[in-house]
């Protein structure tokens, strides 16, 4: 039986033959909207949490919400926000190609699964108060906890399966790993681990340690760090931000892609 590194490294290697495997330019600019995904997710919650600093209630009940979906019925702003975000994020999933069909195909389903969480509500499509019924409540939350469930999902499976992946250009003339894939790699392994984590805690916090869980905002925080080890790793996936992340191959392309920009300026 093939394990899951097995599997993923037929399925999710760079094909050699893919236009955005192998042209500069495009994996520039696969690497530029890779960043622009983290940093969209990084800088969810961090700006939600701000938000609830000017939001009525200030540092009260108004700063820190139940989950980062329930910034969906926020009317100041932060609900627009919210949506907003997971959409920019949905369609720059869509756009994503990552140098093999199958690559895009699951980052395209992570796309669609934002979509979901972003359209879908958490209560409803109105806020419902505690122990009370709205119709359509129910099947839109189980839309929203099944988008949210695959989205994060499959977050983790790219970052401990597909981005791990050591292929030939990772390795130097003697066969060694390069320091800067294995730098990566840690730091993609970190991110699933708590990703998952993240999700397990949601998923037996939230049902096991009423009321405590919801009084201190738990959910909010592991969706908090989730979104964080998300961000991270799409970041370094976009070598944003840190230059000691870069393979000789990385370095070639940006001076390609510089050429080309100072050439047509």
């Amino acid at each position: 039986m093939q394990s899951l590194t097995e599997i993923s490294r037929k399925t999710f290697a760079t094909d050699a033959d893919d236009a955005y495997g192998k042209d500069p330019q495009l994996r520039f600019d696969q690497k530029r909207l890779a960043s622009l995904v983290g940093f969209a997710a990084f800088g969810l919650p961090l700006t939600l949490l701000i938000g609830g600093l000017l939001y009525p209630g200030g540092w009260s009940e108004g700063l820190i919400d139940r989950s980062i979906s329930h910034y969906y019925y926020r009317e100041i702003v932060l609900g627009d926000f919210f949506v907003g975000t997971l959409v920019f994020i949905g369609t720059l999933l869509l756009a994503y190609r990552g140098g093999n069909e199958n690559v895009g195909k699951l980052a395209s389903v992570a796309g669609l699964c934002a979509f979901g969480v972003a359209i879908f509500p958490t209560e409803g499509w109105r806020f419902v108060p505690p122990n009370s019924t709205v119709p359509g409540t129910e099947w839109t939350k189980v839309a929203h906890y099944a988008s949210a469930a695959f989205l994060f999902g499959i977050l983790a499976f790219f970052c401990l399966f597909v981005f791990t992946l050591i292929e030939p250009r990772h390795r130097d003339a003697a066969g060694a790993c390069l320091q800067t894939k294995h730098r990566r790699n840690v730091i993609y392994k970190i991110s699933g681990s708590v990703i998952i984590a993240m999700m397990l805690a949601i998923a037996g916090g939230g049902n096991f340690l009423q009321p405590a869980w919801d009084r201190n905002h738990l959910t909010f925080w592991c969706e908090a760090a989730a979104l964080f080890a998300f961000g991270v790793s799409w970041i370094t996936v976009g070598r944003g931000m840190n230059h000691l992340l870069l393979d000789p191959r990385d370095r070639r392309d940006r001076a390609i892609v510089k050429g080309r920009e100072a050439a047509e300026s």
